[in-house]
C-alpha cells in the first residue's frame, strides 16, 4: 500500500518510477495506490504506470487506484489505463477505481472503463467505481458503461459498487439500462451499492424537462424481484429531486422483503414522494425480526 494523497509535488515522474518498479515485483498479489489530490498527474502518468502491469498478469489479484480530484486526467488517459489493466491483469479478483471529481472525464472515458473492464476480467469478484461529481459525465455515459459491463457474464462477480452522483442531462433511460445490465450478474451478485444523482451546478432546461420518474423505480423493483438474486448487502441513494409515486412503494417493499433472509445490511435513501408515506415503518414491519438481526437497517425514505 502506498498513500501519497495531497502530495502536490507527486507527478508523472513518480508514476513512471512506480511503473518501472512493478516490473521487478512479479510476486505481489495486492497493490493499493492512493494519489488523491495529486494535481500534477496527467494522462502521461497513467500511461507510464500502467506499462508496468505487463509483468503482473498472473499474480496480481487486488488492485486499488484512487486519483480523485484530478484536474489534469482526461479521457485518453482513462482509456489507455483501463485497457492495460484489462489486457495484463487478467486474474484480478478485486478492482477499485476512484476518479471522483475529475474535471475533464466525459462519457467517452466512462464508456472506455466499461468496455475495457468488461472485456477480459473474467475472474473479477469485486468491482468498485467512484465517479462522484465528474462534472462532464451525463446519463448517456452511465448507459454506455452499463451496456459494456453487461456484455461480460462476470460469473464470479458478487460485489458491485457504483457511484455516479452529479451526472448531467439524464432521465429514466440511464437507470433503466443500468438496472437491466446489473441483472446479468444476478446469480452471483450479493453486494450492490448504487448512488445516482444529478449535478447541482450544471442543471439545464433539458434536465428540468426530463425528470426521473416511476419508470426508474420500476426497473429497480424488477431487478430486486428476480428469483436468482439473493442480496446480502444493498445500499441505494438517489437524488432528492427524483419524484416517485406512492403506488410503487408497496411493490418496492415486496421486492426488498424477498431478500430478508439473506440481507445483513440495508440502506435505502429515496425521497420526495408525491404524498407523505412512512416507508421506513412499512419496510420494518415487512422484515419483522430480520431487521433486528441485521448489522445495518437504514431506510430514510
Amino acid at each position: 500500500e502506498l498513500n501519497l494523497q495531497k502530495c502536490n509535488k507527486i507527478g508523472n515522474k513518480t508514476l513512471t518510477e512506480l511503473g518501472n518498479s512493478l516490473q521487478d515485483l512479479i510476486n505481489i498479489e495486492k497493490l493499493q495506490l492512493y494519489l488523491n489530490c495529486c494535481q500534477a498527474i496527467d494522462d502521461e502518468g497513467l500511461l507510464n504506470l500502467s506499462m508496468g502491469f505487463a509483468h503482473q498478469q498472473k499474480n496480481l489479484k487486488k488492485f486499488t487506484f484512487h486519483l480523485a480530484s484530478s484536474t489534469e486526467v482526461k479521457d485518453p488517459g482513462i482509456q489507455i489505463f483501463t485497457k492495460n489493466i484489462s489486457q495484463n491483469l487478467v486474474n484480478l479478483q478485486n478492482l477499485n477505481l476512484n476518479f471522483a471529481f475529475g474535471e475533464h472525464i466525459t462519457d467517452r472515458g466512462v464508456e472506455a472503463i466499461g468496455r475495457n473492464i468488461g472485456q477480459n476480467l473474467l475472474n473479477l469478484e469485486e468491482f468498485t467505481l467512484n465517479l462522484d461529481h465528474c462534472g462532464e459525465i451525463t446519463g448517456r455515459g452511465l448507459e454506455l458503461f452499463s451496456k459494456n459491463i453487461g456484455r461480460n457474464s462476470f460469473k464470479k462477480l458478487y460485489k458491485l459498487h457504483l457511484n455516479f452522483n452529479g451526472l448531467r442531462h439524464f432521465d429514466d433511460s440511464a437507470i433503466m439500462i443500468c438496472a437491466e445490465n446489473i441483472s446479468q450478474f444476478s446469480v452471483s451478485l450479493k453486494d450492490l451499492s448504487l448512488h445516482v444523482s444529478k449535478s447541482n451546478f450544471k442543471k439545464s432546461w433539458d434536465d428540468l424537462q426530463k425528470p426521473v420518474t416511476d419508470k426508474s423505480l420500476q426497473a429497480l423493483i424488477d431487478l430486486f424481484s428476480q428469483d436468482s438474486l439473493k442480496l446480502e448487502q444493498l445500499f441505494l441513494s438517489f437524488d432528492p429531486d427524483f419524484t416517485f409515486s406512492r403506488k410503487l412503494y408497496p411493490l418496492l417493499v415486496q421486492a426488498l422483503s424477498k431478500h430478508k433472509m439473506s440481507l445483513e445490511d440495508l440502506s435505502v435513501a429515496i425521497s420526495h414522494l408525491e404524498k407523505p408515506f412512512n416507508a421506513s415503518q412499512i419496510i420494518s414491519k415487512a422484515f419483522g425480526t430480520q431487521s433486528i438481526r441485521m448489522k445495518r437497517f437504514k431506510v430514510p425514505i
